[in-house]
């Protein structure tokens, strides 16, 4: 679920003396996804979650009925996923804890506000750069919260890319993969380079 500071993060991470290597998963680097909130039926209605939680009624819907709104997320986001009980036993009991529930809709609550300090402006200032650190990004194909079509084009982000991939047919992901081009890709067989 944690995602608005993803780019930053990204970004932060992208320089040689942060991080050697930098992986990220579903959560599109750039500006697509921003623009999708605002252009993108399809996202937006995706994306209603975080709409809804910024009402005063989230606190009381998401624990009603031993928190089926999040088993309702699940399925959504994760198509032919079924949570097995024990995690969704530890998932609810977390959720239970005094403050926890609360302090997950403040994180959505602020989404949609700029920061408001300086530092915070600045480092978010520094998420439209290119990722120069060597980096997997993959993206289920079948993603029922962000859709996987946002990460089209976004290798163009990465120095060095050197392989994308629209669909792998045995793990149905979309991916990016950047690192020195004379090694090629590090982390995956070499049939995905």
């Amino acid at each position: 679920m944690i995602w608005a500071h993803v780019q930053p993060t990204l970004r932060q991470a992208s320089t040689r003396d942060a991080s050697a290597k930098l992986v990220g998963l579903a959560v599109p680097y750039g500006k697509g996804l921003a623009s999708a909130f605002v252009a993108d039926g399809d996202q937006q209605r995706r994306s209603w979650y975080m709409f809804f939680f910024q009402t005063r009624l989230a606190e009381i819907a998401v624990q009603l009925n031993d928190f089926a709104f999040l088993d309702r997320l699940w399925r959504e986001w994760s198509p032919g996923y079924v949570l097995p009980a024990p995690a969704r036993s530890s998932l609810n009991e977390a959720f239970a804890q005094p403050g926890v529930l609360t302090q997950t809709l403040a994180y959505y609550r602020q989404l949609f506000a700029p920061p408001s300090d300086a530092a915070a402006q600045a480092l978010e200032a520094l998420a439209t750069g290119p990722i120069t650190v060597p980096s997997l990004y993959l993206h289920g194909a079948d993603d029922g919260c962000i859709s996987a079509q946002l990460s089209e084009g976004m290798e163009a982000a990465f120095t060095n890319c050197v392989s994308a991939w629209n669909k792998d047919p045995v793990f149905g992901v979309i991916g990016i993969q950047s690192g020195p081009r004379d090694k090629g890709p590090q982390w995956l067989p070499s049939s995905h380079g």
